[in-house]
């Protein structure tokens, strides 16, 4: 099945003769050698092809993983797109007028081969290492975050050092001579998620609004596709994070960069979905090119600042902001969603103003909402960079109280049907849901104190917010379902117990079922709870201290397949991310209306000639006096 895909002379031969046939169009030529003397090849693809370099640019990479064809098989029909489109689709006129598009289909041709021809797992070059073995992991071979490694038979060996690699080099090569590259993607297998750079700190940097961004309206359009969701996820904390990556070299350089994973498997047996894989992401891939010019370094816009909360409520909220200068055709675009990573388009746009203030209403209380803003100028339609995302929480209502709740550490982990210690698990270890064939069955209870719930509140209404980090074991595309119910534990069951637990009453499922073509990581998944459901818990409250939630996967695997398991943060122990990515319950509630009777303490009347004890009475005596009652 492999040789259906395209093999490295295949590609070089078809792009050599679209630029034969589009000369004025597109442009190839090598930007190095690899160790087996094979052409690196770079793609140039513009509407004007001798001012190419100086438009701002997307740089494509593909296929820096040998055994990843999608980088290889996407250039191809994405270059075959444009040059399709590129004299009638206004789409395609409008990119190419205003940016660039560079690819490198290929930045591991050797490995590529021998990925075709020997061994379909393999991954890295064809280095000859000093101790024999082969290979180096071009994806490691970047300086920032280099790490130095002893073991060049390893599959994630970076090199003796960075940029040891002729791929590597020649991907340095032409970036730093290339300023006008703004965007970079680079694109492997597997994972259906954007892994945006970093700087070593999660989460956490000025433009990590712009890349979120950036990734989730491509996520839209793929989306619009196929409905197939993606992630967007940064990756673990600091000490954790990939190191010597090319998306951070990118990156370091001043460009927006991001690793695209796509598909549910990384080797050569996936042929079956790669055409809808392909067919998703050339509009992704449009999405970003349209993006490209707003990052140039000559763009005169200038992203907000100080943007901020000046007052909140339960239904309104007020915005404010600064600008170095705004021109007479300039204005801002604001946008709101109730997501954390949601696209900035059509549907989420909510006001356009000249003016350094916004007033939103007609907000739901109690709820967190999510607002950017950008700078925009109406004659060039450039568009500045985003200014740091902004969260606020509207109050509760009048009669409304609001409460969130972690889990209890002791009581929340994974529970695996051949594990011969699930209490380990506990406090500790991420939350495993599906099913492998080593853990077996897991399942994951979650487990939520009450004592600060008051056992009368009348739920108005409830979420439960799990934050997935790791999808790459859920291998089989649409299949199965992920679920959350509402359990019943006894005093006396033994909660690290799978089949106690598995087969636990359960009360209510909560929320919408996950399908396994809306897995995400780094993107929180939250279980919003009906009314019917919400009565469900409002009963719990009476019966116990806790409430526990049951979450479960698939619990069969298709025939020849291994893993259908997905991984959510406990936010505890060595394995979670912490206190921001720990699972968490709101609650909205309201307590019922109470009557309370005051009786009076003392009763009279009077006037100025008499007094009246416990009587009481107003008017006026029969010679006029005014009775007072008191």
């Amino acid at each position: 099945m492999k040789y259906l895909y395209h093999s490295y002379q295949d590609t070089v031969d078809f792009f050599k003769q679209l630029a034969q046939q589009h000369p004025q169009q597109v442009r190839v030529e090598s930007i190095g050698e690899t160790w087996e003397k094979r052409d690196i090849i770079l793609v140039t693809i513009s509407g004007d092809i001798t001012t190419a370099d100086q438009k701002p640019a997307l740089f494509y990479t593909g296929t820096i993983h040998a055994r990843e064809y999608i980088g290889v098989e996407l250039a191809i029909a994405f270059a075959q797109h444009i040059i399709e489109g590129i004299y009638y689709d206004p789409r395609i006129l409008e990119a190419f007028e205003r940016s660039t598009l560079y690819m490198v289909p290929c930045a591991n041709p050797d490995g590529l081969e021998y990925s075709r021809n020997h061994f379909s797992f393999w991954r890295k070059n064809r280095r000859e290492n000093v101790d024999g073995s082969i290979g180096v992991d071009l994806n490691r071979n970047f300086p920032v975050g280099f790490k130095k490694s002893n073991t060049p038979s390893s599959n994630i060996y970076p090199g003796p050092h960075p940029f040891s690699e002729p791929e590597t080099l020649a991907l340095k090569e032409f970036v730093e001579t290339h300023e006008n590259i703004t965007i970079a993607l680079d694109y492997h297998s597997q994972g259906n998620v954007f892994f945006p750079a970093h700087d070593f700190r999660h989460e956490n940097t000025i433009d990590t609004t712009d890349m979120n961004i950036l990734c989730a309206n491509m996520a839209e359009q793929i989306r619009k596709i196929s409905g197939r969701e993606y992630g967007i996820h940064q990756g673990k904390p600091p000490a954790s994070l990939i190191s010597g990556s090319g998306r951070e070299f990118y990156y370091s350089r001043g460009i927006i960069g991001t690793v695209v994973e796509v598909g549910s498997q990384n080797i050569s047996d996936y042929l079956n979905t790669m055409t809808e894989h392909i067919s998703e992401h050339i509009p992704a891939l449009l999405a970003a090119l349209k993006e490209v010019p707003n990052y140039a370094k000559n763009n005169p816009l200038n992203r907000p600042e100080g943007f901020q909360l000046i007052s909140v409520s339960s239904a309104e909220v007020q915005l404010s902001w600064e600008s170095i200068s705004l021109a007479e055709d300039t204005y801002f675009e604001i946008y709101r969603s109730t997501k954390y990573k949601a696209p900035c388009s059509r549907s989420s746009l909510l006001a356009v103003t000249k003016s350094r203030s916004y007033t939103d209403t007609c907000l739901e209380s109690s709820r967190l909402y999510y607002y950017r803003i950008r700078t925009v100028n109406r004659s060039s339609g450039l568009k500045s960079p985003f200014a740091p995302l902004l969260r606020v929480m509207t109050t509760p209502g009048r009669d409304e109280l609001a409460k969130s709740l972690h889990p209890v550490a002791a009581e929340t982990g994974y529970l695996g049907e051949n594990s011969k210690d699930n209490k380990s698990h506990f406090g500790r270890n991420s939350l495993f849901a599906g099913i492998d064939t080593t853990k077996g069955e897991c399942i994951a209870l979650i487990t939520f104190p009450l004592a600060t719930m008051p056992d009368n509140a009348i739920i108005r209404s409830v979420r439960l917010n799990l934050y997935p980090i790791n999808r790459v074991s859920a291998t089989i595309e649409k299949y199965g379902e992920w679920n959350v119910h509402l359990i019943d534990i006894a005093d006396d069951l033994d909660i690290y117990d799978f089949p106690a637990v598995k087969t636990a009453p359960k009360i209510t499922t909560v929320g919408r079922p996950t399908k396994s073509q809306h897995l995400t990581q780094g993107i929180w998944r939250n279980f919003t709870f009906s009314h019917q459901e919400c009565t469900c818990f409002e009963q719990q409250l009476s019966k116990g201290d806790s409430v526990s939630f049951l979450l479960e996967g698939p619990s069969s695997l298709l025939p020849w397949r291994d893993s259908q398991m997905m991984q959510w943060d406990i936010g505890y122990g060595d394995f979670g991310y912490g206190l921001e990515f720990r699972p968490h319950l709101e609650i909205v509630y309201t307590q019922p209306t109470a009557k309370l009777e005051i009786p009076a303490t003392r009763v009279q009347s009077t006037s100025p000639e008499v007094q009246y004890p416990s009587r009481l009475l107003s008017g006026f005596e029969p010679d006029g006096q005014r009775i007072y009652g008191v």
